[in-house]
């Protein structure tokens, strides 16, 4: 649930949905998303706009399965919801990620990336706000982990995981 009161910043942690293999001759980075990913990528846009939490800014891996992941969300946003692509989120680790996020001057970043990196970020916000057992079964395609901050995230602080949406169902981690 929300914090009663708005929190000073959002942070909206989204794997890509379900990519389709790699074709041959095809480079990692061009994979599209498969039938199921782009059906899972336009509901979880749907899902998120009915929670009344948006991001303002979206940035992306620079792989085309990721791109394709925020063209719904970018549909859902009452405005234009500005999209940046950011080279480090296809290799680097979680310290790009949040660097990123430190560098914008808006309060509600939604980061799409890549496994493990999102699973790492994911665990690393959330600190021992987990509860044992919660989430034995990794970060799904098309996950979506909205935290809470009293100020925008530098590595090693934690958040409140305030909502968790999962493209097939699965119970809430928190």
């Amino acid at each position: 649930m929300p914090s009663a009161a708005a929190p000073a910043f959002r942070l909206f942690l989204l794997r890509h949905a379900r990519a389709a293999p790699a074709q041959p001759g095809q480079r990692d980075r061009e994979r599209p998303l498969d039938a199921v990913g782009k059906v899972d990528a336009a509901n979880l846009a749907l899902r998120l706009g009915g929670l009344g939490v948006l991001p303002k800014i979206i940035l992306t891996s620079p792989a085309r399965r990721c791109r394709q992941t925020v063209i719904p969300l970018q549909g859902s946003a009452e405005e234009d919801l500005p999209v940046h692509v950011v080279e480090g989120f296809y290799s680097g680790g979680a310290e790009v990620y949040i660097h990123a996020t430190a560098a914008q001057n808006v309060d509600a970043v939604l980061l799409c990336g890549h496994n493990p990196v999102m699973e790492e970020l994911f665990r690393s916000l959330a600190g021992q706000g987990l509860p044992p057992g919660s989430y034995d079964h990794g970060y799904p395609p098309a996950g979506l982990a909205v935290f809470e901050f009293d100020q925008p995230p530098v590595p090693g602080q934690t958040g409140r995981l305030v909502h968790w949406l999962d493209p097939h169902g699965e119970p809430p981690i928190a």
